[in-house]
């Protein structure tokens, strides 16, 4: 597995991002999607797996992780918000801890498939900390969302011998929403934090510790090209937003290479 350098943390989450973007909340959107079977897990610390059924396709799905990015510049997003984006009935948590709580959901749409998750966490994590959520099947937070470490992920299942763009779902779309709403491009700078010698990634930063990584399935350089964005399926969205506590300020002003 690749491993990240201490320092990408710092580029990530410097002070010097762009001020935040205001954006309003939208209405609820109507639950589309329905609910199917759990799946049971390998890990006995990890609640079963919801899954959900969409009717919407490939094109419609861009669209809405497209919108997500748009909101998560300015907006924090958490489980239920992330739920209503996907048109999804609810995303049940999977693990329950006193300092963080994971939540996901699998959903398949008409030409689709893809692994919700949101972690809410407080670090350092371990039970000689306050606990920062009321553990159980539906646990509570103690404390403000804005007082903890949130990470997105959207990870989409890729056919065999699939390319874009007819054949799957690529970065182009969301780089250019990302662009739009205001994210700053840092993929030029993404090589510097890997330290196994391996290619950057599509990588963005947003205010107040907003964070945002592409992986994508292939590229042919050492950082990705427009003709990768283009022509490579786009395999996960990570999108992080860090505390906005003393220790989540630190974390956002360490020294930038």
């Amino acid at each position: 597995m690749r491993k990240i350098a201490p320092a990408f943390v710092a580029v990530l989450l410097a002070a010097s991002a762009p001020p935040a973007i205001a954006q309003p909340e939208p209405a609820a959107r109507l639950t589309l999607c329905r609910p199917g079977p759990e799946a049971l897990g390998a890990d006995p610390d990890t609640q079963a797996l919801s899954t959900a059924t969409c009717p919407y396709d490939e094109t419609d799905l861009a669209g809405r992780i497209a919108h997500l990015i748009e909101r998560a510049l300015g907006t924090r997003m958490e489980h239920v918000g992330l739920a209503l984006s996907f048109g999804l009935p609810g995303i049940k948590p999977i693990r329950s801890e006193r300092r963080m709580t994971a939540y996901a959901t699998m959903a398949s749409g008409k030409d689709w498939k893809m692994l919700i998750a949101v972690r809410e966490a407080a670090f350092p994590l371990g039970d000689d900390h306050p606990a920062v959520f009321e553990t159980g099947a539906d646990p509570r937070r103690l404390v403000e969302l804005d007082k903890l470490d949130v990470e997105i992920n959207l990870t989409l299942e890729i056919s065999n011998g699939a390319t874009g763009p007819d054949g799957c779902l690529t970065a182009a779309r969301l780089a250019a929403a990302a662009k739009s709403a205001g994210w700053q491009d840092l993929t030029t700078l993404s090589q510097t934090f890997v330290t196994d010698g391996g290619p950057g990634y599509p990588l963005y930063r947003g205010p107040e510790g907003r964070i945002m990584t592409f992986t994508l399935d292939r590229q042919e350089g050492g950082v990705p090209t427009a003709k990768d964005m283009e022509t490579s399926c786009l395999r996960k969205v990570m999108i992080a937003t860090g505390a906005n506590t003393p220790e989540g300020l630190k974390r956002r002003t360490l020294p930038v290479p």
